[in-house]
């Protein structure tokens, strides 16, 4: 078997066992293999996609036991706790053709989409506006991939931050990925942030549903890991640990990176390091991995990494060396 069809079924296997649930072991594993290779969630998320698109079928009891048969492991594939694709394949096969021209809605619903890159460079924000009037706003070196369709609008962003901005569509869903986590909104206002370790999720206006990416569907109920956000609430989940905590969020912070200011709260110095390379022109680096999980809090300019790491070194057991192509951050010597 070719390479790509190998990955699409490895693809179709972690859609239908989300759907049917996974324990947290089944979850961090999903994450791990979403992170092998991004072709990983191009393969997944082709699929999702489509079958997410048949949820407006499901009235249909021929369709709904049609979905529900792909989404049940044969007794012998239970017992090897793995699914059987073929046999999901052909069952969805079934439930599109038995269901009299939905093959062909689906069909237009997928070649009607709209695509679009968002990205911007080192220093640079911008604003974007979507066909849907929709707006985003991204931060410095970010990346966010959009496809609009008739019932979903999906983002995906791939790095950096942004803050969304969502006009109201009950019809279509708002879905925007990060990473292990993905956010759900119909019309609201809310800030994602998209880290190496880290994913936080800030909620200006309205609500939102924050939830494993992949498992959000219009016709089922929030999985067990989703949570739902209030304005004034802020989502961080860890990659490590697994673990999500919900805080009340700063307002400033949130606003500050649309303003060219960098807010950290007791931020690790990996994260603030994250932040501020996504402007410099000469970026930080650690030496020592030790440094990393600092805590670090303060209003800074985001241009000015040269001035965060002398700060850094005025409170800190930190020495700054800076050369043509880098600032480094080490510990300093003991005295």
């Amino acid at each position: 078997m070719h390479r790509s069809g190998q990955i699409m079924e490895e693809a179709a296997d972690w859609l239908l066992r989300r759907h049917a649930g996974l324990d947290a072991a089944g979850e961090q594993a999903w994450t791990q293999w979403l992170a092998q290779d991004p072709a990983h969630r191009a393969a997944f998320e082709s699929l999702a996609g489509p079958w997410q698109a048949l949820d407006g079928l499901a009235d249909d009891p021929q369709i709904a036991a049609l979905r529900e048969e792909a989404l049940t492991p044969a007794p012998e594939a239970q017992a090897r706790h793995s699914w059987r694709w073929p046999r999901a394949l052909v069952a969805g096969l079934a439930l599109l053709a038995v269901s009299g021209g939905a093959w062909w809605a689906l069909q237009d619903q997928l070649e009607s989409s709209t695509r679009e890159v968002l990205e911007t460079g080192k220093a640079q924000r911008q604003d974007f506006a979507l066909a849907d009037g929709s707006t985003v706003t991204l931060d410095a070196d970010s990346r966010v991939e959009v496809v609009l369709s008739a019932h979903r609008r999906s983002l995906d962003l791939v790095r950096g931050q942004a803050y969304f901005r969502v006009a109201h569509d009950r019809s279509r869903p708002f879905v925007v990925a990060a990473g292990p986590r993905e956010v759900v909104a119909v019309g609201t206002e809310f800030d994602v942030r998209r880290g190496q370790q880290q994913v936080t999720v800030a909620l200006t206006q309205g609500r939102v549903r924050v939830e494993p990416t992949g498992s959000f569907s219009a016709s089922q109920p929030m999985i067990e890991g989703g949570a739902e956000l209030t304005v004034g609430q802020a989502l961080t989940f860890d990659r490590a640990s697994q673990r999500t905590l919900i805080t009340h969020m700063d307002m400033a912070a949130v606003q500050g990176w649309r303003q060219g200011r960098l807010h950290f709260d007791h931020a690790t110095l990996a994260s603030a390091v994250e932040d501020f390379n996504r402007y410099a022109a000469k970026p930080l680096r650690l030496a020592d991995p030790s440094l990393a999980d600092l805590s670090v809090s303060g209003v800074f300019r985001a241009e000015d990494a040269q001035g965060f790491a002398t700060a850094l070194s005025l409170i800190y057991p930190v020495s700054v060396q800076a050369d043509e192509h880098e600032i480094l951050l080490k510990p300093a010597p003991r005295r």
